[in-house]
């Protein structure tokens, strides 16, 4: 897909280099690093994430539909963060930790599930 120079709507994203198809992206997500495109990403504990628990929401369901490549402002490195459609906009997906650092969870995948930001941000550090 690899569309390019579209405009983030997230005020923390400095660069989007482009879009990418969920099926293009997760069987990628085996090892430590992948490239996309000529860019070569880390495969960090969020991706890998959602390879192993899933794209979708385990609260609201809503579901991962693409990848964007993307620089976050301060950062050198380019990441893949993934997105969903919420009523006609997008939504970021995030990795939660199922028992919150904050009371003695661990960082395993274990103790973590697929999340979009919004109840991301209601769960806050509760236990579900």
């Amino acid at each position: 897909m690899g569309r390019k120079h579209i405009i983030p709507v997230h005020n923390f994203i400095e660069e989007r280099r482009g879009i990418y198809l969920v099926p293009e992206i997760l069987p990628k997500l085996v090892g430590e690093k992948i490239v996309v495109d000529c860019y070569v990403v880390n495969v960090t504990r969020t991706l890998k994430t959602f390879a192993v628990k899933g794209i979708q929401c385990v609260t609201c369901g809503v579901e991962g539909v693409y990848f964007a490549l993307e620089r976050r402002k301060g950062d050198d490195c380019l990441h893949l963060n993934l997105y969903g459609i919420l009523n006609n906009r997008e939504l970021l997906l995030t990795r939660d930790h199922i028992l919150p650092r904050s009371k003695g969870g661990t960082d395993a995948l274990s103790n973590l599930q697929p999340m979009c930001k919004i109840c991301n941000e209601k769960k806050r550090d509760s236990y579900a």
